[in-house]
């Protein structure tokens, strides 16, 4: 999936580190996203000249940051048995901790698309990483 952040989970990201090139940001000024034709790419969250800015990656992008500066893993799942709350809502997502081998599960939701619960799971594992860089771990 090519789902790019939103412009608040840019703003986590750039606060904990994130440091990929990516072709798109956003300004401190608006929701609106900008960026370079082609295939230029920077870290808009390090350079000077773009002072108030959050590099946009896409949600998978920054979910495999998560996971190679973090150990954290965070993976859709589409449920396939029959107890749901919901039938229409099957989309859930997990967390694993790579270091530990634990599942993290913050709050167990079913979501009705995979980019719902794909946005979600982003925003739980950005939850663990600022809780961590917090605590100094």
């Amino acid at each position: 999936m090519n789902e790019p952040v939103t412009r608040e989970q840019a703003m986590r990201l750039k606060k904990v580190g994130f440091d990929l090139p990516v072709s798109t940001y956003y300004q401190d000024s608006n929701n609106e996203r900008r960026g370079f034709r082609g295939s230029r790419v920077n870290n808009f969250n390090n350079i000077v000249i773009y002072e108030n800015c959050y590099s946009v990656p896409t949600i998978h992008e920054a979910l495999m940051w998560a996971m190679e500066k973090f150990g954290l893993y965070g993976y859709v799942v589409y449920y396939t048995f029959k107890e749901v709350p919901d039938e229409n809502s099957r989309w859930f997502y997990y967390i694993d901790d790579l270091s530990t081998k634990i599942d993290l599960l913050f709050d167990f939701k079913y979501f009705q698309t995979y980019q719902l619960a794909h946005s979600d799971c982003l925003d739980a594992v950005l939850t663990e990483i600022e809780r961590r860089v917090n605590d100094g771990k």
